[in-house]
């Protein structure tokens, strides 16, 4: 378990990825060094465990590779949404409340701008 602690830390200090992609290549890593090692091996789950990532996003890993971002594409550019969300805080502090409706009729307002 030392040399997993170990080579998360290494991983954490030589990487600027968000710390949960730097633990997913950690884990890699380690189950590599693991496979030429004589030493106790760790099955995959513990690993998982281990390193505070989810199994079966490292079973992905192993697969696939790293994901290079984690959630769906937005549909927004960062401007609409700086846009929407000044508006929301805006209404606020006006003192109308927000329902669904007029959000989206805001973003159909912006897109077509």
């Amino acid at each position: 378990m030392l040399l997993v602690k170990k080579t998360l830390q290494q991983n954490l200090q030589n990487n600027q990825e968000t710390s949960h992609q730097a633990s997913i290549h950690a884990a890699l890593e380690f189950l590599e060094a693991q496979k030429t090692s004589s030493a106790l091996s760790l099955s995959v789950y513990r690993v998982a465990l281990e390193f505070g990532i989810a199994n079966q996003t490292l079973r992905d890993a192993i697969k696939n590779g790293v994901p290079n971002c984690r959630g769906p594409f937005t549909i927004l550019m960062a401007y609409e949404e700086k846009e929407i969300a000044s508006y929301c805080l805006n209404m606020q502090q006006l003192g109308f409340g927000l329902t669904k409706e007029a959000v989206n009729m805001m973003v159909m307002q912006i897109l077509s701008s």
